[in-house]
């Protein structure tokens, strides 16, 4: 883990420019689940960047919106940033209701989306010391997540059905790579044999993963995550669940998982997979698989077994592993649920038990091993969660204006 002597944090630089630096990537991936267009939940898949400084984004409430509604519409979009001098510097970007960071550096760049569905590229000129639009969707248009590379390409992928597939774009949206056709799945059979024997004598005689055809032979991506010049893709069907390393064509089979929900890049340079084994009500597993042959190193069980398709989930890199947040919204409910956090690293896998229901449902790396928790019922309140300890803090010196929601939060 990061202690606060080597977690030297440098200044954004407003106004000059600055050459040659290379800013850390911090990923975290998600699910893109219900409520719909939540205002707190990223993209699915979403690849979120660090900034060398501090960087807040939220956004003011609709006032015409019922106050704790999970889908709060429209409001003015902040940004606050320091420089190298520890001066703070404002500005308003205009109307939205989500924000991912999905480049950082000393010109981060944001994916803005409006409840409409309408999104767009923004990106941060240390030379003007100003944003400006880069590229725009209509709201019928689906960019997919935002991954953001080395060289500042911008994947979209459709996550199912016959036209599966991915496209590398760069920050103007024009396409720089060719379509990468996603092949249908083939069958396992060790996973079939396991998926019939885990629903024997239930109502679902198959997997609830995919309905119709088509789909079910292509399976869906439920998560990209990059690593250098490697893109990893998981991708699941009723009889198959595939990790892919898309760069280099390699591909294995999972035969002991009947789902893959999520995926992140932990700091030690694993992949590590939230996944369950077939059946109903199985508990969720935390994956440790080796980047390279992408054999299971590791698996650890975290008990959790009330996951569903509504759960979003984020991760946060460690030095020696990673960090899972689990938000859990109940079916039929408008309402958040329990929050909860793993940790896995060289000590093994921790919980983060009895966690307040409002300390937030987004997560961002912290200083001296911590975890920064913030977005939906959290409202402006950023809390710190101590990974050595435990304990929960407030981090005022992070605070939005009463009334505000914090979209992105970067110390």
């Amino acid at each position: 883990m990061r202690s606060h002597a080597t977690k030297k944090v440098v200044k954004i630089a407003v106004g000059l420019a600055l050459i040659g630096v290379l800013a850390a990537t911090l990923v975290a991936v998600s699910v893109d689940t219900q409520p719909a267009r939540s205002a707190d939940t990223p993209g699915p898949a979403q690849q979120v960047a660090s900034v060398p400084g501090s960087l807040l984004v939220w956004v003011t409430r609709n006032a015409a919106t019922p106050s704790g509604d999970n889908v709060p519409g429209d409001g003015l979009v902040h940004v606050r940033m320091s420089d190298v001098a520890g001066q703070v510097h404002n500005w308003e970007l205009g109307d939205g209701m989500k924000a991912d960071l999905v480049c950082g550096g000393f010109s981060p760049v944001l994916l803005i989306e409006s409840y409409a569905g309408d999104r767009h590229l923004v990106e941060f000129d240390p030379t003007e010391g100003t944003w400006r639009t880069t590229a725009a969707w209509e709201s019928d248009v689906d960019i997919g997540p935002a991954l953001l590379s080395a060289n500042a390409s911008f994947l979209d992928y459709q996550t199912s059905g016959p036209d599966a597939q991915i496209v590398t774009v760069d920050r103007g949206a024009r396409v720089v790579a060719q379509t990468r056709a996603l092949a249908p799945l083939a069958a396992d059979p060790v996973l079939q044999q396991r998926q019939d024997a885990a629903f024997k004598g239930t109502v679902l005689r198959t997997p609830p993963v995919l309905s119709g055809d088509t789909t079910a032979r292509l399976g869906i991506t439920t998560a990209l995550v990059r690593s250098g010049d490697n893109l990893y893709a998981c991708r699941c069907s009723n009889d198959a669940t595939v990790v892919s390393n898309l760069s280099n064509g390699k591909s294995v089979q999972l035969s002991q998982y009947g789902a893959i929900h999520s995926a992140g890049l932990g700091g030690d340079g694993s992949l590590y997979l939230a996944a369950v084994e077939p059946g109903l009500k199985t508990p969720e597993q935390l994956v440790r698989l080796d980047p390279n042959s992408l054999a299971v190193e590791s698996a650890a069980c975290t008990g959790w077994k009330d996951h569903s398709e509504l759960s979003q989930m984020m991760w946060a890199p460690t030095d020696t592993g990673i960090v899972l947040l689990v938000r859990e919204v109940p079916q039929g409910s408008s309402r958040w649920g329990k929050v909860r956090v793993w940790a896995l690293d060289d000590g093994g896998l921790r919980e983060f038990a009895n966690l307040p229901g409002d300390v937030g449902s987004r997560m961002s790396l912290g200083e001296n091993e911590s975890v920064l928790l913030y977005g939906g019922p959290a409202a402006n309140v950023i809390t710190r969660l101590d990974l050595g300890t435990g304990s929960l803090s407030p981090v005022p010196e992070l605070s939005t204006p009463n009334g505000t929601r914090v979209l992105i939060a970067v110390e």
